[in-house]
């Protein structure tokens, strides 16, 4: 085992001179790669959010530490270069809003926060700007908005503000981080089915796109409503399969463009424990990135020379914790892999059994001798 630093390593050797603190955020705010994963993801729903199209829900899933938060931030600064010429023919306009689902445990409650969530994460960006008010008087204002925030309104009262908002803030995209905690609420399919109702009726009536991104859990969606398979579309941003012989080679990829931005020697054995390492993070790459980062603070602040596999080992998750994660992701996989278009055509069409020997036409078993002419 020998102590190296990345020969490649995409920052100066002054780097490391740099207070623990400071090596520790370079880290953080330096290890976020586009890696393929990430990249399909980004691609597909970007091409897919740009498009004309009758979808108005996307849902983003994946299990924990895939790269859904780093996704998102992407899509929405995409999104907002696309709406540049809006936004700079107008400050009233808001066309990209962000902000995360916050968690409830019963159904009336989550939607009440979510769309207070929505009218204020617009209130803070107004308030920012000294946008309060809307150039027409029909419209909610700043006011209106407080007055709603401050009392306990109904879901309706709150429902109809934020489509008002949408509207007259010309909201193109609506994105909710987190969004599995809507249906996490939900007790019955009647509850989910009307979250989704509630969901369709704020793109419909607003005209906006919106995207759904959470865990695996917010597949249960699909479970409530025929329509919602036409109208809305998944994409999955899952963990690299160690199964896959490529996957698992983009995964040691990955996992070299982050040593190369590691503000730190480590120890070259690294390199030849990546299947331990793939476990150790569930195969995904935040969750690599943070076992990293905690990897690095410990090596630092305990002063060792540089990053081992024994230091590495001890900043793992527990395998309870792993084997959660691992779980979510079997959930994923048997979702986008438990039915065959041969269970479809049994659903439609009744089950047809398996066809035997005698069941093949293969013509008449003739006898050796000939025909009688003219039988």
């Amino acid at each position: 085992m020998a102590k190296i630093k990345h020969p490649c390593a995409e920052f100066s050797d002054d780097v490391l001179d740099y207070s623990n603190d400071e090596r520790t955020s370079y880290f953080i705010n330096n290890s976020i790669i586009l890696h393929p994963r990430l990249q399909q993801a980004y691609e597909e729903l970007k091409l897919r959010t740009i498009s004309p199209s009758s979808t108005q829900i996307y849902q983003v899933v994946g299990p924990t530490g895939s790269g859904k938060t780093t996704l998102t931030s992407r899509i929405k600064r995409m999104l907002i270069d696309q709406c540049h010429e809006e936004i700079q023919s107008s400050t009233h306009v808001y066309p990209v809003v962000l902000f995360e689902c916050p968690a409830a445990t019963e159904h009336k409650g989550v939607w009440k926060l979510l769309l207070k969530r929505i009218l204020r994460e617009a209130g803070d960006h107004f308030s920012d700007s000294r946008n309060f008010h809307l150039e027409h008087q029909e419209g909610l204002s700043h006011q209106d908005m407080a007055k709603l925030l401050r009392r306990e309104s109904t879901i309706e009262e709150l429902s109809e503000a934020c489509k008002v908002f949408i509207k007259q803030r010309a909201v193109k995209y609506l994105i909710i981080d987190e969004a599995q905690h809507i249906i996490d609420a939900c007790d019955t399919k009647q509850q989910a089915f009307n979250s989704m109702e509630l969901l369709k009726s704020l793109a419909n009536e607003s005209n906006a796109t919106i995207i759904l991104v959470g865990t695996y859990r917010l597949l249960r969606f699909g479970e409530t409503s025929g329509q919602l398979a036409r109208r809305s579309e998944i994409i999955e941003l899952g963990a690299y399969k160690g199964t896959c012989k490529t996957e698992m080679s983009e995964f040691a990829d990955s996992l070299d463009a982050l040593l190369a931005r590691y503000p730190t020697y480590f120890s070259d054995a690294i390199y030849n424990n990546i299947n331990e390492i793939y476990v150790g993070s569930c195969g995904c790459i935040g969750l690599l990135k943070d076992w990293l980062t905690r990897t690095l603070v410990k090596t630092l602040y305990s002063k060792s020379q540089y990053v081992t596999m024994e230091l590495l080992r001890g900043e793992q998750l527990s395998p309870r914790e792993l084997k959660t994660i691992a779980d979510e992701i079997t959930l994923g996989l048997e979702y986008f892999h438990q039915f065959s278009i041969t269970d479809v055509e049994e659903t439609l069409l009744g089950k047809v059994p398996l066809p035997t020997k005698n069941n093949f036409r293969q013509g008449v078993n003739r006898l050796p001798e000939r025909d009688s002419v003219g039988a």
